[in-house]
């Protein structure tokens, strides 16, 4: 999903789409550390919780960019 041009969003709008990024590098700094030897090499209680976090994060972004696909339909 292409984020809206921010010029045209309110100031919370655009702190969504804000954050929408940021935690997007993170979904993907933590995805590339889970194909690493030293992901594999935590204890299994510990990777299950990382997966678990990855899941979550990717429900929250999946709910930020339904705000932000909202956003479109209602910015000038």
């Amino acid at each position: 999903m292409t984020p809206p041009t921010t010029v045209n969003l309110l100031p919370h709008q655009q702190r969504v789409v804000q954050e929408k990024a940021e935690l997007d590098v993170k979904i993907n700094a933590l995805r590339s550390f889970m194909q690493t030897v030293t992901f594999q090499s935590l204890p299994l209680k510990e990777q299950g919780l990382r997966h678990e976090q990855f899941i979550v994060m990717n429900r929250y972004s999946d709910i930020l960019a339904s705000l932000i696909n909202l956003f479109e339909k209602v910015s000038p």
